[in-house]
């Protein structure tokens, strides 16, 4: 009885195609995000920060940024402020409160 060669029987060609190095290059975003998570790092304490027109919020180990048009202070109760301000804008100032202080005691 003849054997029947099949594609599976058959040796297989080496590749002629070698692996190339990628290049990778950073966008803004992610440019953003080393920033954040570096300057976080940095200062352990803080949950708020404000830079170039942001305002980040550090929370569970995410950074949530909103865009501030006026220009805040780097400081903890400044740009909280201005981030709950800028985050939830169709809110009253008076529920914009409430979240702060029930976000502010989960995270203690």
């Amino acid at each position: 009885m003849q054997k029947i060669e099949t594609e599976a029987d058959r040796p297989r060609p080496k590749p002629r195609w070698r692996p190339r190095k990628l290049r990778l290059e950073l966008g803004a975003e992610d440019a953003a995000a080393i920033h954040d998570r570096r300057w976080f790092g940095e200062h352990p304490s803080r949950r708020y920060h404000a830079r170039g027109g942001l305002v980040v919020r550090r929370c569970s180990g995410v950074h949530l940024r909103v865009a501030d048009p006026e220009p805040v202070a780097d400081n903890e109760a400044d740009c909280e402020t201005a981030w709950w301000r800028n985050a939830w804008p169709d809110l009253s100032p008076r529920i914009r409160d409430r979240l702060r202080r029930a976000a502010r005691s989960l995270a203690r």
